[in-house]
């Protein structure tokens, strides 16, 4: 074609309107929800330029299924663009107000369930009662691979009573294989032996052996999310217990990760059920932690259990540890290069210090964390525990007290493995100093193997910081420890310029916010070196 020239637009080839027609209802992640309506209007444009490319339209069934499907619009145009459509499969995406503005568009669209793709429902406890009663998603879905319903229901606790019971014949969807449940009652729909990711949130009426139970008919899980809400005594929404108990465990051979998200005793309970694979990633957040319960010590049974089954190389990954007053985060990343990929372990515990009925202290808290995944390990490096570090202790924890406490359990001497130690903010930068003092003989010195320093989140403008800094980097070189990197990451402040001298002479080499120092030592006028000077900086640092 001759773009020159002119050209009678009845006579473009009908492969070429396939191509014209394609290009406009495909996918632009770029443009938002500007590019739909634009792409919208487009096809309708389109379809009606002349009687030929109004055919093609027609017989072109995948023009009707993008962007032109829109839920807000007309029922009698929706008929229309689902008629044109067929027989190619759909995505049902329905917005909360899509319902309010059209009543019937729900019923509407669930007529064409056998047809659905993807089917998102976001909807409220009205929407749900109709859609339960009148039984329209109880038919067979046997192209459905994705479903996420939502129930909307802020300050109406009833609304999950009143449809607890009236979803177990929901879907029969034979291809699903992601599942998503907010706010929503749980239940696996009929017939979904192929479901590989099943996502549970915001849920309140179920109990731990109810996930469980429904857990066994799904062989092909790899993915698993279950956050349930904390129930309060306030709450007058009753947890579904089940009476069948399983004396033996469920076993998820295809597990890849798990998170758990609830009260201790709800994460603890859904473990003790659970047999997962050595390299399933797990991820425990948990509520109204009770130091002395036996929940909590399986919670850290569970963890040694897990580390002591790795076997991967203690140089690639990190240990995470995050500490506060009401706070203790646990994580640890490590590659496994047989799988090209990355496993992670991670235990968050939450507890209120004042709650009457379970007082809890820190120190509690911290030394099961050392006679559980610190104390009784022979040798980390053959667990393959990372050998990187990352430390943050919040400032609602007493220096001194903090001090104490890592020398008394054993756990600052229990760290002689560790290669690279990076220390976040200036209060957890201080409690470290601290307790690196000379030693009486070489087995004393802690932190012995470490080569990289890495300094975040700290202001350095403190003079007595960086002397205190300077003196331990002057014990490590006299022993015959030295720092080769030393690492500001995004720390702020200017460093004044005889002690970044001193700082630089004993160490290897200083990077700042990713860049390595270029060594120029020059003063400025004010008496500063340019090149010392340290600006915020949000930056990934890879170990």
């Amino acid at each position: 074609m001759d773009v020159d020239s002119k050209y009678d637009l009845s006579e473009v080839p009908k492969e070429v309107l396939q191509n014209i027609f394609y290009w406009a209802v495909r996918e632009d992640h770029f443009q938002g929800t500007r590019s739909l309506r634009m792409r919208a209007t487009l096809a309708r444009h389109l379809s009606h330029v002349n009687r030929k490319w109004r055919e093609a339209a027609l017989e072109y069934s995948e023009l009707w299924t993008g962007p032109v499907l829109d839920w807000l619009s007309h029922p009698h145009w929706l008929e229309t663009v689902l008629a044109r459509s067929f027989p190619q499969p759909i995505e049902v995406i329905i917005p909360l107000d899509a319902p309010l503005r059209r009543p019937h568009v729900v019923e509407q669209a669930l007529k064409h369930l056998s047809r659905m793709r993807t089917l998102v429902l976001d909807l409220g406890p009205v929407g749900w009662q109709v859609v339960i009663q009148k039984r329209i998603l109880q038919h067979s879905a046997p192209l459905l691979e994705f479903c996420r319903l939502t129930l909307h229901a802020e300050g109406q606790p009833d609304s999950r009573t009143a449809l607890l019971g009236l979803n177990k014949a929901l879907l029969k969807a034979p291809k699903l294989q992601d599942l998503e449940l907010v706010n929503f009652p749980f239940f696996v729909p009929r017939a979904c032996h192929n479901l590989t990711s099943l996502v549970v949130k915001h849920m309140r009426q179920q109990s731990a052996m109810g996930i469980v139970l429904a857990l066994e008919s799904l062989p092909q899980l790899e993915h698993l999310i279950v956050e349930r809400q904390p129930c309060s005594r306030k709450d007058t929404v009753p947890l579904l217990s089940n009476k069948r108990q399983y004396k033996r465990p469920i076993h998820l051979a295809k597990l890849r990760s798990l998170s758990v998200s609830s009260d201790t005793s709800f994460c603890a309970g859904i473990l003790s059920h659970l047999k997962i694979p050595d390299r399933c990633s797990t991820i425990l957040y948990c509520f109204d932690v009770q130091a002395t319960s036996t929940e909590t010590e399986n919670l850290f049974s569970f963890m040694r259990e897990r580390t002591d089954c790795w076997a991967s190389d203690p140089m690639a990954g990190q240990q995470i540890l995050d500490l506060g007053a009401t706070l203790f985060h646990f994580r640890a990343e490590s590659e496994f290069e047989s799988e090209n990929r990355s496993v992670c372990l991670e235990l968050t515990l939450l507890w209120d210090r004042d709650a009457a009925h379970s007082p809890v202290t820190f120190d509690q808290i911290f030394h099961k964390y050392v006679s559980q995944l610190v104390e009784f390990r022979e040798d980390p490096m053959e667990a393959g525990l990372p050998a990187a570090l990352s430390v943050t202790v919040q400032p609602n924890l007493n220096d001194e007290y903090m001090r104490r406490l890592f020398l008394s359990t054993g756990w600052a001497a229990s760290m002689d493995y560790i290669t690279t130690l990076q220390l976040h903010t200036v209060h957890t930068l201080n409690i470290f100093l601290s307790f690196m003092h000379p030693p009486k003989n070489m087995d004393d010195v802690l932190f012995s193997q470490i080569m990289d320093l890495h300094l975040a989140d700290i202001n350095l403008s403190c003079t007595r910081l960086l002397q205190k800094l300077t003196k331990y980097l002057k014990l490590r070189n006299a022993l015959d420890w030295n720092i080769s990197h030393l690492k500001f990451i995004r720390c702020v402040g200017r460093l004044f310029h005889g002690g970044y001298s001193k700082i630089k002479a004993l160490v290897g080499v200083i990077f700042i916010n990713g860049e390595q120092d270029s060594g120029d030592d020059t003063e400025t006028e004010d008496g500063y070196s340019s090149d010392c000077t340290v600006t915020a900086c949000d930056i990934d640092d890879d170990y």
